[in-house]
């Protein structure tokens, strides 16, 4: 194991996982700081103590004064003895003009400038800038909002997932870019993953959701759609045309077709007539029956003065 003193509060840090000027936090004050260069007098050796259990040398070098230390072979604890490490450090601390992010100042030099690491901004750093107390890392209100979120989305509404998923990475992120600020990455890492799952089981499972599946149901059955008779049309179906215009009355009688497709003519005719009314009747494996109504006209033949036509297919 490798160690070395954080500037700010003289407690040793475990920098085995760092490379020299990598960005490391104190466990202890929560501030960061750079791993020095090799043979710096920041290193220190590795502290040893015997267990007062089984007399196993244990690595107490991370461990301040008064803490307790489990040992790695006989599982029993014991306290490090000496005084408890001092406070952390007061600091001070200044808001971005721009992002209003917090900025620790503590080690700069007032009348000086630094870059804003949220919006890359300078930032200048006025002089008697009142010191705090050092405080640990807040709870994450957006990892928590996420978490919630999430709940919410597993046991009403699955699409809420979605708004759940964003929010827990926009905590996730802000969580990583300031560990000694925020905490609850916890909570922002079983938000997204859990929202991403819900979403999946949405999408596979629950496609008809907003759409109602092709073939599920008749269009009869649809609210608002007449129920067609179930009756079989005729084998022959009359097909006449009726003129009752007042003066006489002529009846004029057509052909009877046997093919859909013979229709297609009479159909474009009837769509391009205006005020013409195409009404299909029942319709079976047999055939269907329809009847036209022109601008004055009715499907009945007593009705008022008009012109109707009822014909067939057969198919």
């Amino acid at each position: 194991m490798k160690y070395c003193v954080c500037p700010a509060c003289e407690q040793p840090v475990d920098a085995t996982a760092y490379t020299p000027g990598e960005s490391i936090m104190c466990p202890n004050c929560r501030g960061s700081f750079q791993v020095p260069e090799p043979g710096s007098p920041r290193w220190v050796q590795p502290r040893m103590l015997p267990c007062p259990s089984c007399s196993t040398h244990v690595d107490v070098t991370a461990f301040w004064p008064g803490a307790k230390v489990l040992c790695p072979v006989c599982q029993q604890q014991f306290v490090l003895p000496g005084d408890p490490p001092p406070a952390p450090p007061s600091t001070r601390v200044i808001d971005c003009p721009h992002c209003r992010e917090h900025l620790d100042v503590s080690t700069a030099r007032p009348g000086s400038e630094i870059d804003c690491p949220n919006c890359g901004d300078r930032v200048w750093i006025p002089p008697n800038v009142p010191a705090i107390a050092g405080a640990s890392a807040q709870p994450s209100a957006l990892a928590t909002i996420a978490l919630i979120e999430t709940i919410l989305a597993a046991v009403f509404f699955l699409p809420l997932a979605a708004m759940s998923l964003a929010i827990g990475l926009v905590a996730y992120w802000r969580i990583k870019r300031r560990p000694d600020r925020l905490e609850g990455g916890g909570q922002a890492v079983i938000s997204v993953w859990g929202s991403a799952v819900l979403l999946l089981i949405y999408l596979l499972f629950m496609p008809g959701f907003f759409t109602a599946p092709m073939g599920t149901a008749p269009l009869d059955d649809l609210p608002g759609m007449p129920v067609a008779s179930t009756e079989k049309p005729s084998a022959h179906v009359e097909d006449t045309k009726i003129r009752d215009d007042g003066s006489g009355g002529t009846v004029v009688t057509g052909s009877y077709t046997r093919k859909l497709d013979d229709l297609i003519p009479y159909n474009k005719t009837l769509a391009e007539t205006p005020g013409v009314t195409f009404l299909f009747g029942p319709i079976s494996p047999d055939g269907y029956t329809f009847t036209t109504m022109h601008p004055r006209g009715s499907r009945d033949e007593n009705g008022p003065k008009g012109f109707v036509f009822r014909g067939g297919a057969k198919r």
